[in-house]
């Protein structure tokens, strides 16, 4: 008889972090975390996507993860991000932007308070000595720095090598892990973090966490291809406002071909129109198309 497959699933995922979050068993995970970078006490935030949900489930996980207070005028953006882009940093900064608005006047009034904490999995491009780092806005001219503005980034693999926190330090070693072998030999006799790993393997026995973080995972494969397709022979030919165009033979091959290349695929397996639609970004008559 096969052995059944065992898949790993990463904390460095969206999915796993809605799931574990929203389990009061293992919220305190990340309650920890939090207040730790940021100070900030988030006992009473909700997960916004439990307001916003579509009804369908599966969109209801991807969508951003986004922590809320009770008044609903302090957000808290949690980016988990693996690759050390370009455009992640930039992608981040302008949902930021988005998220916080504009004051209905110049003193800044009527704003609400928004914060994004970046988990990193890579070290900094600017300097391989930077574990962690903040962000806020200055108003040069009248001299003020806004309070209400911060992004905090944490690159996991230095401020590992450099917390002095403990328990901090074993909370990101679980970042990094790529199996639950490597997850033992971190967790040891840790009854909080066993907790945490123990309810990991047992969402391998669920058919449905599965199908959502698989959908995750094509996700994030459909757009490192995307942006793959722009380069030839190692060089970037060009992006431009995050689509990644690439010039062969002199022939323009945009993203949409390739949403089109990976939505065949998707199709062969059965997978809903909808769903196809939400990873590729095609519409469901253009699907349809395909489809016939």
């Amino acid at each position: 008889m096969k052995k059944e497959e065992i898949k790993f699933f990463s904390l460095m995922s969206d999915t796993t972090f809605k799931y574990l979050f929203k389990n009061q068993k293992t919220r305190f995970f990340f309650d920890d975390l939090i207040l730790y970078y940021t100070g900030i006490d988030i006992s009473e935030f909700d997960l916004i996507d439990n307001e916003i949900s579509s009804g369908n489930q599966l969109v209801s996980y991807q969508l951003d993860t986004l922590l809320v207070n009770k008044k609903k005028d302090f957000i808290i953006n949690i980016e988990l991000n693996r690759e050390n882009e370009d455009y992640t940093e930039l992608r981040n900064r302008r949902y930021l932007h988005t998220l916080a608005g504009t004051s209905k006047d110049s003193s800044y009034q009527d704003k609400r308070v928004v914060i994004q904490l970046n988990f990193n999995g890579f070290k900094s491009k600017n300097s391989r000595d930077i574990s962690r780092e903040t962000f806020q806005l200055h108003d040069i001219e009248n001299d003020i720095l806004l309070d209400d503005f911060i992004i905090y980034n944490v690159f996991i693999p230095k401020e590992i090598n450099l917390c002095y926190n403990k328990d901090i330090k074993k909370k990101l070693e679980l970042f990094q892990c790529t199996s639950y072998e490597e997850m033992k030999e971190v967790v040891e006799n840790n009854k909080e973090l066993m907790s945490i790993m123990d309810e990991i393997e047992r969402l391998n026995k669920e058919k449905y966490f599965g199908g959502l973080y698989n959908a995750e995972e094509e996700h994030r494969k459909m757009e490192e291809t995307a942006r793959l397709y722009g380069i030839e022979e190692g060089k970037v030919i060009g992006i431009e406002e995050g689509k990644v165009i690439g010039i062969e033979e002199g022939k323009t091959i945009g993203l949409e071909e390739k949403s089109k290349e990976i939505a065949k695929k998707l199709l062969k397996e059965n997978m809903s129109l909808e769903k196809i639609s939400e990873i590729t970004d095609l519409s469901i008559e253009e699907l349809e198309k395909l489809s016939k």
